[in-house]
């Protein structure tokens, strides 16, 4: 999926109708088995979404698990300001 082809506001907090229309058309149109689409928490990464009524559903194998790997330094903890 191109990103260019998504709303500018795609990555708010919430549901978004026009992304939904975009799943459920993509969903429907039995296109691929899966879609890659931007990732909306993480800029410049991306989230796999799987069609499970595509007829290629069965070959899907999945990939190798990377561990995701952040700055705890980012993180708020009780009592600390």
């Amino acid at each position: 999926m191109d990103p260019r082809d998504l709303p500018a506001d795609r990555a708010r907090t919430g549901l978004h109708p026009v992304t939904q229309r975009i799943g459920d058309q993509w969903l429907e149109s039995l296109e691929s088995a899966v879609l890659c689409v931007p990732s909306a928490v993480v800029i410049g990464e991306v989230n796999y979404v799987v069609n499970p009524a595509h007829p290629d559903f069965a070959r899907l194998e999945p990939g190798e698990i990377m561990e995701y790997r952040y700055d705890p330094g980012i993180l708020k903890t009780s009592g600390r300001r």
